[in-house]
């Protein structure tokens, strides 16, 4: 008797995770993540990674220091960190 083929991984649409719950947390395997819409600077809470999804982002970090994010760029956050999106908003997704 053959065997069944082999089923294929999960896929996981971040964007489409991240626009059904705006500022909603939700579970990925192996890490928590939150999606936050942001429309002017604010302070984001603590995470580990941040991944812009959508719009471009500039992180303010404690230091002094700044990175600029734009869509699908990921930086990892090790100090309070401030976010201002370039134009309009953006959407973020936060890792820990």
């Amino acid at each position: 008797m053959p065997t069944p083929p082999p089923h294929p991984p999960e896929v996981l649409r971040l964007m489409r995770l991240a626009q059904t719950m705006p500022d909603g947390a939700f579970g990925l395997p192996g890490v928590q993540a939150a999606a936050l819409l942001i429309r002017q600077a604010q302070p984001l809470p603590r995470a580990q990674s941040v991944l812009c999804l959508q719009g471009e982002v500039i992180l303010d970090f404690a230091d002094g220091g700044f990175v600029r994010l734009r869509a699908c760029e990921v930086c990892t956050v090790t100090q309070p960190t401030s976010a201002l999106p370039v134009q309009g908003e953006a959407l973020l997704l936060l890792l820990t």
